[in-house]
C-alpha cells in the first residue's frame, strides 16, 4: 500500500469505529474486517474501483486479509489491538472527514 493509501485506511477504519461503537471506540477484529471488506465490495459494483488497497483472500474458511491487521500493529498512535478479547480500539478522538473517493 503506498502511504497515501494507509492514511485513507486509517480514516476509513477510525471511522467504522466510531460509526458502530460510538461511545466505547472499540469493535471486534472480524467485523472491522467485514465492514472494510463491504466497502470495497460496494465500491467495485458502484464505481468499478476499488475503496482501500487491502489485498482480500477468500477460502473455504472464510475471509482473511493480507496488510489490515499489520496495519492497525504498526499505527500505535491511532489504534491498540487487544489479541485476547479480539478487538480493536481507535485512540484518536476527531473524526475524520471521508468523502466516497477523494
Amino acid at each position: 500500500m503506498s502511504s497515501e493509501e494507509m492514511i485513507n485506511l486509517g480514516d476509513i477504519i477510525i471511522y467504522l469505529i466510531d460509526a458502530v461503537s460510538h461511545e466505547r471506540k472499540l469493535i471486534e477484529q472480524t467485523l472491522l474486517l467485514l465492514l472494510i471488506y463491504l466497502c470495497d465490495w460496494h465500491s467495485c459494483v458502484k464505481y468499478n474501483r476499488r475503496f482501500t488497497n487491502v489485498q482480500w483472500l477468500v477460502s473455504k474458511y472464510g475471509l482473511a486479509d493480507e496488510g489490515l491487521e499489520s496495519y492497525v500493529r504498526q499505527h500505535t498512535e491511532m489504534f491498540r489491538s487487544d489479541d485476547v478479547a479480539m478487538t480493536v480500539e481507535c485512540l484518536p478522538t476527531t473524526l475524520p472527514v471521508l468523502s466516497e473517493f477523494h
